[in-house]
């Protein structure tokens, strides 16, 4: 399923983290260059996956582990069916090349840029402590669906399957260069950057453990303004755990947009109707979710930006794993 069409009816345009220039410079590769620059309940708590003895899954290293000279922080470019891809990485300070780290996507919204995500990604960086390597892609210039007769604008609308498919790449790329846990793959964004990652946590729900999308919609597909009406239905694989915010005076990307897909993840993660209070504001999480699968749901009363705790509360959640 590929949402080419998603902004007709609800359309975000959201600079996520401004500031803050990419550097020149660079080949696509194969030839690949650099351009140098609190407690929950226990019953409540997602753990780690499953294992069939009962216990949990251990970490899996993946084929970077151990690499020599991996590449630091920095702005690359990737060959994808033969169209040059930019995203931009950052290494902890300290990288140990033999100890796995969470790897994080962060996507930025319509008209924004790896450079500017990558300035905090998404206010995440701020809280993880240097246990994670973060990567933030860089959108293709498309029409721009909130202003057709103006300027292209970056987003990702994945026209055939092309975003998809650079994260698909990207992964193995990443993998390959350093030391990930293949169990800790997570994604997030604000905007278009949440819709990238209600996108991937669908299609890629066999490599992602959890996703927490901001302002976003999906995956199933778009919805008119009042939602009364789905255009399109997912065909997901995998499952994730699901961080989910939204504000209700939003009128860019629709609350009701944010509730659709919070019911989604709702369903299919098994969990029940009730919900437990958890975080700040009015944040709850629902009971009886597939075990290692929880839904958290922050709404606000925010138009179209991100609320102040998400950065802290993505990576909450995402240390649960």
């Amino acid at each position: 399923m590929r949402f080419a069409l998603i902004f007709l009816g609800c359309a975000a345009f959201v600079l996520v983290g401004c500031g803050g220039g990419a550097q020149s410079g660079g080949e696509p590769s194969g030839d690949r260059s650099q351009r140098p620059d609190g407690g929950t309940d226990p019953a409540l708590d997602g753990g780690t996956d499953p294992a069939p003895d009962g216990g949990t899954t251990p970490p899996s290293g993946s084929d970077g582990c151990g690499t020599s000279s991996p590449p630091g922080t920095g702005t690359y470019f990737i060959d994808v069916s033969g169209t040059s891809r930019e995203y931009r990485v950052s290494v902890p300070e300290g990288y140990d090349p033999a100890v796995e780290h969470e790897l994080i996507f962060v996507w930025h919204g319509l008209g924004g840029s790896a450079a500017q995500t990558a300035n905090t990604f998404q206010g995440v960086a701020n809280h993880n402590e240097g246990s994670a390597i973060f990567a933030a892609g860089q959108g293709l210039l498309h029409p721009n669906p909130l202003n057709p007769d103006g300027p292209p604008a970056s987003g990702w609308p994945d026209n055939n399957g092309e975003d998809v498919d650079f994260v698909r790449a990207l992964l193995t790329e990443l993998r390959s260069l350093y030391c990930i846990d293949d169990n800790r793959i997570f994604s997030t964004g604000a905007s278009y950057g949440g819709i990238m990652s209600n996108r991937l946590g669908c299609e890629l729900g066999d490599d992602l453990r959890a996703i927490a999308p901001i302002m976003g919609t999906g995956p199933e597909g778009w919805y008119q303004d009042d939602c009364s009406l789905q255009y399109a239905e997912a065909n997901c694989t995998g499952e994730v755990a699901a961080w989910i915010t939204h504000g209700s005076a939003d009128t860019t990307v629709r609350f009701c947009q944010g509730e659709k897909s919070r019911d989604y993840w709702v369903l299919a993660n098994g969990c029940a109707s009730d919900t437990a209070a958890i975080g700040p504001d009015n944040c709850v999480e629902y009971t009886g979710c597939n075990l290692g699968y929880p839904v958290v749901w922050c709404p606000t009363d925010l138009g179209h930006r991100s609320p102040s705790f998400s950065g802290e509360e993505i990576w909450k959640f995402f240390s649960r794993f």
